[in-house]
Parts: C-alpha cells; sequence; structure tokens
C-alpha cells in the first residue's frame, strides 16, 4: 500500500493513528523502516521522459519515505 499509494496520503497521520491502536514492538519498527525505505528499481528500457517522470517519482517518494521516519523519531526522542 505505502508503495503503490507513497505520494498521495499523508503517511505520518495514517501511521501515528495506526501506533495508537496497534503499537508495534521496536523490532517491527526498525522493519517497516527498512521495508518502505528500500526504492524501486529504475527500468533503463524506458523512453527518455518516462525514465525521467519514473526517476522523479521515486525521488519524490525517497524524500516522502525519509521525512515520515524523521518525524517520527522526533517524536519518539521527544517524550
Amino acid at each position: 500500500f505505502y508503495n503503490r499509494y507513497s505520494l498521495y496520503f499523508d503517511y505520518t497521520v495514517l501511521f501515528n493513528e495506526y501506533e495508537r491502536i496497534f503499537p508495534l514492538l521496536e523490532e517491527e519498527k526498525i522493519l517497516l523502516k527498512v521495508l518502505i525505505s528500500i526504492p524501486d528499481k529504475i527500468e533503463n528500457n524506458f523512453k527518455e521522459y518516462e525514465m525521467v517522470k519514473k526517476s522523479r517519482e521515486l525521488i519524490d517518494k525517497i524524500y516522502k519515505t525519509e521525512k515520515l521516519l524523521t518525524s517520527k523519531e522526533k517524536e519518539t526522542t521527544s517524550t
């Protein structure tokens, strides 16, 4: 779900709400961070425009993932 819709939703709010109801163990949090941090593979068989578009989406996803992970870490360290 995250990989497909990472650019369309604010996952910080969704993740915080999920954790409020179903708290994750520390090991689960680490695994989640690892899994959502792995970027997609960029295929080289695209037309140039499609390759640039796909690359941009991948960079946006990486940025959003990093933002989600660091905001969660800041909340954890500030409490």
